[in-house]
This record gives C-alpha cells, sequence and structure tokens, in this order.
C-alpha cells in the first residue's frame, strides 16, 4: 500500500518548524497499530551484543536527545522524470515531499554501544572492522506476504559523536503520530528520507547494505540517458555499478509563495516579494539563493532567514 502526501506549497514557509498535520507523508506499506505496552526494538549483528528494547527501556536508560532536521523523500520532484526521462514511478511527488520538525529520542551510538560496540574507536577511525560498514533497519510495517520494510545507513553516520542519529520517539514535542513511524523511527539527518524506516523494529548491523528492494532498487542515482523502457525494465541493468544507492541528499531550492502556476500582475509594479525554501543533505550549510525574475538574464541573492543555530557540517534543517 502506497500512501504519499505533500503539503500545499503555500503552506511550507508559514512555519519554520512544520506542524505534524502539514508534515509529508511517504508510506511505502499499510501503516501499522502498535501497542506501545508490546513494542520492541531488537538490535542484533556484527560487534554488538543482541538486546531487546522497550519504549520506556529507551525513554529511561538512555540520556534523550533532540534535533531540528529537514526530510525529505528520496524520490521527490519525480515530476521532473516525467517528461522526456519518461521514468513513470510512483508515487507523483512534484516538489513539496520535504519538512522539518524537531525530533526527540536516544542517539543510536548510545545504543549500540550499550550493546557492546566500541562506537568511539570506530567513529575516530582508530577501528575499522571489515564487517561492520552498514546498520540496517527493518520496520513493523509489512505487506501482504509478510515482508517488512527496510533499508539502512553507513556505519560512521550511526556512531558519529556529531552525526545527531537518533532512534526517535518525539516529533514537535508529541510522540510520534502514527503515520510518521509511532511509537519510534529512525532519524539520519542529511539522509534520504527513505533510509529512516518509521515503525522500528529492529537494527541490525551489518557488512553489507540492507537487501530490502527499497534500498537496492527504487532510489538509485541513474544517468540522464537511461530510461525505464529500455534500461531498467529487466533487473538488473548492465552498468548498476554506474548508479550509487541515494544516501545524502542534494542541496535544492524551490520557490513556496507565490505556488507554481501562479499568474500575478504586475503592471506598474517596482518590487516583488516572494518566499522559498533551500537546503542541502549532509548538513552542508546554505550559504546563498540566487533569485532571477526575467529568466535568468538576472540574479539578485534572497534573503536567508533560519531562526536555530546550527554548527559546520551539522546544517540538518533549511
Amino acid at each position: 500500500m502506497h500512501r504519499k502526501a505533500e503539503p500545499r506549497l503555500d503552506l511550507l514557509t508559514k512555519d519554520y518548524i512544520t506542524p505534524n498535520e502539514l508534515f509529508y507523508v511517504r508510506n511505502h506499506l499499510a501503516v501499522p497499530e502498535i501497542d506501545p505496552e508490546d513494542y520492541v526494538l531488537v538490535v542484533k549483528g556484527k560487534g554488538v551484543k543482541k538486546h531487546k528494547f522497550t519504549l520506556e527501556d529507551l525513554k529511561t536508560k538512555f540520556p534523550k536527545h533532540e534535533v531540528t532536521t529537514t526530510l525529505q523523500c528520496a524520490g521527490n520532484r519525480r515530476e521532473d522524470m516525467h517528461g522526456d526521462h519518461k521514468i513513470f514511478i510512483a508515487p507523483h511527488w512534484v516538489v513539496g515531499a520535504m519538512s522539518t520538525a524537531k525530533w526527540g529520542g536516544v542517539r543510536m551510538r548510545d545504543v549500540l554501544k550499550y550493546c557492546g560496540m566500541d562506537v568511539d574507536a570506530i567513529a575516530l577511525g582508530e577501528s575499522i572492522p571489515e564487517n561492520i560498514k552498514h546498520v540496517q533497519f527493518e520496520g513493523y510495517d509489512t505487506d501482504e506476504t509478510g515482508l517488512c520494510y527496510g533499508g539502512s545507513i553507513p556505519i560512521d553516520k550511526a556512531v558519529d559523536g556529531l552525526g545527531d542519529a537518533i532512534f526517535a520517539f518525539e516529533m514537535n514535542g508529541k510522540p510520534l503520530p502514527r503515520d510518521h513511524g509511532y511509537p519510534v523511527r529512525a532519524i539520519a539527518p542529511g539522509h534520504a528520507g527513505a533510509r529512516q524506516c518509521k515503525w522500528l523494529h529492529k537494527v541490525i548491523v551489518s557488512d553489507r547494505e540492507s537487501q530490502k528492494s527499497w534500498q537496492q532498487k527504487s532510489y538509485r542515482g541513474f544517468a540522464p540517458d537511461i530510461s525505464f523502457e529500455k534500461d531498467l525494465a529487466h533487473w538488473p541493468p548492465a552498468r548498476l555499478d554506474q548508479a550509487p544507492i541515494v544516501q545524502e541528499m542534494p542541496v535544492q531550492s524551490l520557490v513556496c509563495n507565490p505556488p507554481q502556476n501562479t499568474v500575478i500582475g504586475m503592471k506598474d509594479a517596482t518590487d516583488f516579494t516572494l518566499n522559498g525554501v533551500a537546503w542541502s543533505g549532509g548538513g552542508r550549510k546554505i550559504e546563498r539563493v540566487d533569485v532571477s525574475l526575467d529568466g535568468g538574464k538576472n540574479w539578485t541573492a534572497a534573503e536567508l532567514y533560519k531562526p536555530i543555530e546550527q554548527r559546520r557540517n551539522r546544517h540538518w534543517a533549511w
């Protein structure tokens, strides 16, 4: 069951923090019903001792950590692919699958350390185990055959003391809404939304990336001359090595006000105000946004607004 919903663009810049009810929704499978009393997070795999944590364990055994970050669906702006590229893949996103929230939970590195991993040695490069390269996530959500959703992030993101990767149980000061992963989800700031598994059930430390189709097939960066019918209808394509799996998202910006396809009368006007958002994955800071009102003949720098302070390489939010 695919479900997606993006907010109206003209509402996206109304608040710096996106209200929960306006935050974009992307679910690959049906939303599971999970009793918080029955919830269990399983941590296992290479370099850790298997542990099972209840929701109460996560809230009481570890310090709470909060991070404000923008999330974006890895398939956002897929509308751009429905023209000459002819890549027709659901869902039919336009540009609005991007929102910002303040998430609360526990650091992934704290949980992995509790399970026996030397997170400091790995984060500092003092230990580089060949069998510890990725952290796989599996959710409680399943399809009709029992296959669960899954994805993964590199181990360095999970153990980085400045990476702010967390197992979140709060969104904007409230328990996670069901659509956003209640009771616990993964948050890996700067990475694609598809890697930040909702309704998190299992955390598996591995030497391999997740083998789930959503990791291996759905979100890769193909060359401009690759088409679905010619190259991707039969899997795997000949040069899959030229299509890296999407992790950290690229820099981008979009105009929100006026919204798309708006017609504005400008007779005798001397100025015009527009609003938008700009963001880059990987914690990279937006230094400048240039705007043109005449099709690119002339440009001027926009005024940037960011009411929160974030440090170098930790600019997780727009």
